[in-house]
C-alpha cells in the first residue's frame, strides 16, 4: 500500500485537483454567460428569479472551500510516506532524503490553495452580479412587490382582527358556560 501511494499520491491528488479545477473554470464562465443574456423581464417572481441566479454558484464555493482540504490530505499523506521511509531506514537518516520528502508533500497544499483562491473570488464576485441583477428586478417591479406586500399586509391585519374577535368570544363564552354551570348547581342543590 504504502509503495502504491509512494508512487501514484501525486498524480492521484493532481487528478482530482485538476478536476476540481475545470468544474470551477467552467462553472465560472457558465454563471458569466448566463448573467449577461438574462433577461429579468422573463422572471415574474422574485424567488423564480433567485433559482435562476443562484443556480450553479454552489460547485464553485464548494470547490473554494475544499481545494485545500483536498490538498492537504496529500501533504498528510506525503509526510507520513516520508516518515515511513524514516522508519524503514533503522538509524541511517539522510536529512536531504527527508527534506526532499518534505518539500514534495508540501506541494499538494500549494495546489490546493492555488485552485481555492481564484474560485473564491470567482464565487465573490458572481454573488455580487446575482445581486446587482435582484435589485435591478427590484427596481423593475418594485410597484408590483410593493402593491403585494400591502395586501398581505391588510391581510394580516384582517387575520389579527379575527383573532382579536374569536378571543373575544371566547372568553365570553367562558363566563356564559361558567353562568350555566352556577346555574346547573344551584338547581340541582334545590335552591332554585
Amino acid at each position: 500500500m504504502i509503495d502504491f501511494l509512494r508512487q501514484h499520491l501525486d498524480n492521484i491528488i493532481f487528478i482530482v485537483l485538476g478536476i476540481m479545477s475545470f468544474i470551477m473554470i467552467w462553472k465560472t464562465i457558465e454563471r458569466s454567460w448566463f448573467y449577461s443574456q438574462i433577461d429579468l423581464e422573463l422572471y415574474p417572481d422574485i424567488h423564480q428569479l433567485d433559482n435562476a441566479l443562484e443556480r450553479g454558484l454552489t460547485p464553485i464555493y464548494t470547490i473554494g472551500s475544499n481545494a485545500p482540504y483536498v490538498g492537504l490530505l496529500g501533504t498528510v499523506i506525503g509526510v507520513l510516506i516520508t516518515f515511513y521511509d524514516i522508519g524503514q531506514q533503522g538509524g541511517q537518516i539522510e536529512i536531504g532524503k527527508i527534506m526532499v520528502g518534505l518539500a514534495l508533500a508540501l506541494k499538494a497544499t500549494a495546489l490546493g490553495i492555488l485552485i481555492a483562491i481564484p474560485s473564491i473570488i470567482s464565487y465573490n464576485l458572481l454573488t455580487n452580479s446575482a445581486n446587482i441583477r435582484r435589485r435591478k428586478w427590484h427596481s423593475q417591479h418594485g410597484n408590483k412587490t410593493a402593491n403585494a406586500a400591502n395586501s398581505l399586509r391588510e391581510e394580516s391585519v384582517f387575520s389579527t382582527d379575527k383573532r382579536v374577535k374569536f378571543r373575544n368570544l371566547s372568553e365570553e363564552n367562558e363566563a356564559n358556560d361558567d353562568e350555566v354551570w352556577a346555574g346547573r348547581r344551584n338547581y340541582e342543590g334545590g335552591e332554585l
